[in-house]
């Protein structure tokens, strides 16, 4: 028999209090699917504009009914933001978007030929009294890194935060800011080696010094929430469609789990969003997922589809929340390529109450 040791004292370790506590957890995490939710898109998605190409869009509440925009154009040499109503058709308030972020920080890697820097999947949230963005870049290497800018209003200019940025020998993609009700700030994060791998991750960090003098600090280290096996599981779920990557086997080439976004909800305590499959073809699918805790717990055997491509909306996916405390009451950003469209343009999509899986 097993034994521990206590004051000295050898005592046999009680199996039956260890079997107790194994059915109890159990117990807990059956409940914990059981008791989750889901939540759906309602109505018909809104188009934000017709006159530009622009995906991976992000964007925060302004006041008023309205919010700013952020999204990655087709050359990915700029982050054009412009003012929406999300509620209305086509509703863009400003004239035509600008360049939130005009000088990318020096690491980023230059095009060759016009000089002009990669940046995309812009995320944006309001921290500590000023606007701070976190984009993907590409870096002298070649790896896709994170890198951070800060701003005194949602519209810019952003001011790159010109210090080593988040990399690894897998590229880092798509990060999204998350706000929890605790105050602590969450980026999550796609982590890709081509063609195949991928995986979810979630980091704290913390946003330190002062104006827009600052420095995003990592709290800990990133975790896994989510693989891309677990991923293409839950897409398996419900209402399959044949766009959706159910195929058995080995995961296909150039198919990945991206684009997170992560909201609190009262059912689940949160909910993760992501994008698998391929956003060059209609393999493009949303996935909402839910987690008992920010950083894991993620119930990757429950889940739901709530956006993918279809007769209407062809490779569509990069969605993520306006807003952190809720999906209720919430809305939903994502880009699609409208059917014979050269480009994809950003809608916007409001969001029921959770529905009990």
């Amino acid at each position: 028999m097993a034994s521990i040791r206590t004051g000295g004292i050898t005592r046999p370790r009680k199996r039956g209090r260890s079997l107790l506590r194994t059915a109890a957890l159990a117990l807990l995490a059956l409940l914990a699917v059981s008791a989750s939710a889901c939540f759906y898109p309602s109505g018909s998605p809104i188009k934000m504009h017709d006159n530009y190409e622009m995906r991976d869009p992000s964007a925060v509440p302004l006041g008023g009914g309205l919010a700013q925009l952020y999204t990655t154009n087709s050359g990915f040499f700029w982050v054009p933001t412009y003012v929406v109503d999300p509620n209305a058709w086509g509703a863009y308030a400003s004239p035509k978007p600008h360049d939130a972020l005009p000088k990318p920080p020096s690491w980023v890697k230059p095009n060759v030929g016009d000089g002009r820097k990669f940046v995309w999947a812009p995320t944006v949230r309001k921290v500590n009294g000023v606007y701070l963005m976190m984009f993907t870049a590409s870096r002298r290497q070649g790896r896709a890194c994170i890198g951070a800018a800060v701003s005194n209003t949602a519209a810019g200019p952003f001011t790159a935060i010109d210090d080593d940025p988040w990399c690894e020998t897998a590229g880092l993609l798509d990060p999204q800011l998350f706000v929890n009700a605790d105050g602590r700030i969450w980026v999550y994060y796609s982590r890709q080696i081509a063609p195949t791998f991928s995986e979810i991750r979630a980091q704290q960090i913390t946003l330190g010094g002062s104006g827009l003098n600052r420095t995003v600090n990592r709290v800990g280290s990133a975790k896994r929430i989510l693989t891309m096996d677990q991923a293409r599981a839950v897409c398996r779920l419900r209402y399959p469609v044949t766009s959706c990557t159910t195929n058995p086997g080995p995961t296909p080439a150039n198919h990945f789990v991206e684009n997170p976004a992560m909201v609190r909800d009262s059912y689940n305590g949160y909910s993760l969003m992501v994008s698998l499959g391929n956003w060059k073809d209609n393999s493009y699918t949303t996935l909402e997922i839910p987690c008992t805790q920010p950083d894991g717990g993620c119930l990757n055997n429950f889940g739901a589809q709530i956006k993918y491509s279809d007769s209407q909306y062809n490779q569509a996916g990069g969605a993520s929340f306006l807003k952190d405390n809720s999906p209720a009451g919430n809305r939903i950003f994502f880009h699609a390529r409208p059917p014979g469209s050269l480009w994809a343009v950003t809608y916007s999509q409001a969001l029921t109450h959770l529905k009990s899986g």
